[in-house]
């Protein structure tokens, strides 16, 4: 027996509109507002961790700003080779340090880069231009007062330009394996983490669902793939009847990676 509840994703209002009606209980979510939706998650998650690693010991934290002269191209490497040459410059200093890396766009669709670099103080970080890790163009570097707050004041407001195709957005290293768990398990749907916890360090498992691998404990996924074509995707719920909360329980985003719609029914039995 269908539900007869019908859910529509209000994109404009970033929030679930309901309709009571008929038909088997559906949503329809755009799958860039849900890779962005995790991003939001990742980035925020990461920086409170970043942080509360270091708090105990004596540290900078710097914000780097990389930025690209007329007329050099975007890469994808760009970024992986700056990190690649500031981590092993720490490493001569006999240090580490955690990072993390957002990219933005202009209106023209020019991006850059901006690096949270948390390192022991003491150290003084060379300019990258200088120094040849960044030939592209130009960067700045700043102390930043509050990396956390900066962080979320950033993915607050949304990623609203073009970025360059296949573009990784953000990005970071550095963490301690129990912080790497903890993040991990923030990003696990919501049916997922009440299942878990950060000490389970969850992968997921061949052909979907979740597997821990401390206890070999499976989760079996809540979402069926049934149909994927034209840039869509249809998934049924086959969790308990009325359990599933669209607003947090929906698949993560690479789950329906390519797809620019995500259509998802509900029903009694499924």
């Amino acid at each position: 027996m269908p539900l007869g509840l019908s859910f529509f994703y209000n994109k404009s209002a970033g929030n679930p509109d309901f309709h009571s009606g008929n038909q088997p209980r559906t949503v329809v979510l755009d799958n860039r507002e849900m890779r962005l939706k995790r991003l939001r998650t990742g980035l925020a998650v990461g920086a409170r961790l970043m942080q509360e690693q270091w708090q105990a010991i004596p540290h900078v934290c710097l914000m780097v700003t990389l930025t690209y002269r007329p007329g050099v191209e975007w890469k994808a490497k760009h970024i992986s080779a700056y990190c690649n040459a500031f981590t092993k410059w720490l490493e001569r200093q006999q240090s580490s340090g955690c990072y993390l890396w957002v990219m933005e766009t202009t209106k023209a669709g020019v991006p850059h880069y901006h690096v949270l670099i948390w390192m022991k103080k003491g150290l003084f970080m060379p300019k990258a231009d200088r120094r040849g890790w960044w030939p592209h163009g130009m960067t700045k570097t700043e102390v930043a007062v509050a990396p956390v707050q900066y962080m979320a004041k950033y993915t607050s407001k949304g990623f609203e330009h073009a970025l360059p195709r296949r573009a990784r957005i953000a990005g970071g290293g550095g963490l301690l394996l129990e912080h790497r768990r903890s993040r991990s398990w923030c990003l696990l749907p919501a049916y997922a983490r009440r299942a878990f916890d950060t000490s389970d360090d969850v992968i997921r498992a061949p052909g979907g669902g979740f597997l821990s691998r401390r206890t070999g404990h499976f989760l079996i996924s809540e979402w069926q793939l049934c149909a994927v074509g034209r840039g869509k995707v249809r998934l049924v719920y086959r969790g308990a009847a009325g359990g599933a909360d669209f607003s947090s329980d929906v698949p993560v985003a690479h789950v329906v990676s390519g797809a620019r719609a995500v259509r998802v029914e509900s029903r009694d039995g499924a």
